[in-house]
């Protein structure tokens, strides 16, 4: 409590010297998170909610939650499970585990998480996520320390799959729209920019390259140059956009992370968040309850779009990264 306390009196200071530094969010959200992350009562909580979050989205057999045997604010007893780290290549090969098809088990695991149920793992790091080969052939993950969680109001989720969409798709009015809905105001195309790891004119071109993940040196240096000229804009970014969104930036930037250095295809990580982005607003416009035929007619038009926009877009992707 007095680290808490120091910290987010130092903070505040610094503000009040220098105005233009709004990071008090950092406070804010350490002060909200750190608590529940030491007290192994949540974190047990929030295991056996994902465990069983896995099973209802059928993963329950390719994502293994360790079964909690008991668990006190400071103590947690769990089973063990063999596994080798997701980047460690060389344990990957022993265990006749595709790199690739890892990448996709992740991609489609917390697309599941932040698109479909909305109670999302907030630090998947590499420590965090075990690989090892599942009986009947594959992979098989180990999801490890789940302190750190974010429920997602369902408003929020659904706004952010449309915001989703609408990047994928370079929908301008549509990424106006969400981005302001979410809190980014006249910087939406910052916001833009910082999900994507993308330019604006990128993200708005025909392009359908335009938002696979930076992987060359000059991808890495223009995001170095674009933080260091933005930084300032990024800051009110990020003080803000609705606090849900905090946690999920983190979280795209640690999978897109991962992704790199599995070797995924660069397009692949979009691809997923379509699919899973498009299959939620389905399940509210077509099947919510409430909806009115003309609603569930337009939601099935939607759905029916993204799928086609999908077909085709994974067949030029699938057979550039074969040719390659």
């Amino acid at each position: 409590s007095a680290d808490r306390a120091a910290i987010t009196a130092l903070i505040h200071f610094v503000q009040w010297v220098f105005p233009a530094f709004r990071y008090s969010w950092l406070a804010d959200e350490m002060n909200a998170n750190l608590p529940k992350e030491l007290d192994f009562t949540h974190e047990a909580s929030n295991a056996r909610r994902c465990a069983a979050l896995m099973a209802t989205q059928g993963r329950g057999d390719d994502v293994v939650v360790p079964t909690i045997f008991e668990a006190k604010p400071r103590t947690l007893v769990m089973a063990f499970e063999d596994g080798c780290y997701v980047t460690d290549m060389q344990g990957m090969q022993d265990r006749g585990v595709s790199p690739q098809e890892v990448a996709k088990l992740i991609n489609h695991t917390f697309a599941d998480m932040i698109y479909t149920h909305g109670f999302v793992h907030a630090d998947p790091h590499e420590a965090n996520v075990l690989v090892r080969r599942h009986p009947r052939g594959g992979p098989q993950l180990v999801l490890l320390d789940h302190g750190l969680y974010r429920q997602l109001d369902d408003g929020f989720r659904l706004d952010y799959c449309r915001l989703w969409l609408a990047l994928i798709m370079a929908d301008q009015t549509g990424i106006e729209t969400y981005c302001r809905r979410l809190g980014a105001g006249d910087l939406y195309p910052l916001l833009s920019a910082m999900l994507t790891m993308r330019p604006w004119d990128d993200i708005t071109s025909g392009d359908h390259k335009r938002l696979a993940s930076p992987s060359s040196a000059s991808d890495t240096e223009m995001l170095r140059s674009y933080t260091q000229k933005y930084l300032p804009q990024i800051g009110d970014v990020l003080a803000d956009v609705d606090s849900e969104l905090l946690l999920l930036l983190k979280t795209n930037d640690v999978l897109r992370h991962l992704g790199k250095r599995l070797g995924a295809p660069a397009l692949s990580p979009p691809l997923v968040v379509a699919r899973k982005a498009g299959d939620a607003l389905a399940q509210e416009e077509i099947w919510g309850a409430g909806r009115g035929l003309a609603e569930r007619g337009r939601g099935v038009w939607r759905w029916a779009c993204v799928r086609v926009w999908l077909a085709a877009l994974g067949v030029a992707e699938w057979a550039a990264w074969g040719a390659s």
